[in-house]
């Protein structure tokens, strides 16, 4: 099909000129090319957003990502609370919010009963002030 006012592509793509340079960087050179895509020198590198073994829900089904518990599980608590521990109010906001996506996901796959709401209170927010008071006091002994 032929588009007017389009250039026609090239039907025979030489060996060896992916990647395409990007309009307004230049052409990429073979020492562009060298590294691959974890290369720190590589400005197209994908960099991971968070670490795979990272403790973090998979939803819907708010599991941990890595013991298949139900999340937050006693990993993800724990390093939370290390996070958190300077700044206990984000904490809780952080944790409230995460409760109320888990309720919303969780009460689009089973809509009848619906989540019990005070299970997870007690899962995402009850433990939360008692490690935070643990973990400063462990601090301040030290």
């Amino acid at each position: 099909m032929e588009f007017p006012g389009l250039p026609r592509p090239d039907p025979s793509p030489q060996r060896g000129s992916f990647p395409l340079p990007v309009p307004g960087y230049g052409a990429m050179t073979a020492a562009d090319r060298s590294g691959g895509p974890s290369d720190p020198r590589n400005p197209y590198a994908r960099k991971p957003a968070v670490a795979a073994n990272t403790h973090l829900p998979q939803r819907p089904l708010w599991l941990c990502r890595v013991c298949v518990v139900d999340w937050p599980c006693l990993a993800a608590r724990s390093l939370l609370t290390v996070e958190y521990v300077d700044d206990p109010v984000a904490l809780h906001v952080y944790l409230a919010t995460m409760l109320q996506a888990a309720v919303d996901d969780l009460y689009r796959l089973n809509p009848d009963p619906g989540p019990d709401t005070g299970q997870l209170y007690q899962r995402f927010l009850a433990w939360a002030r008692p490690r935070l008071d643990i973990e400063r006091n462990r601090r301040h002994s030290i």
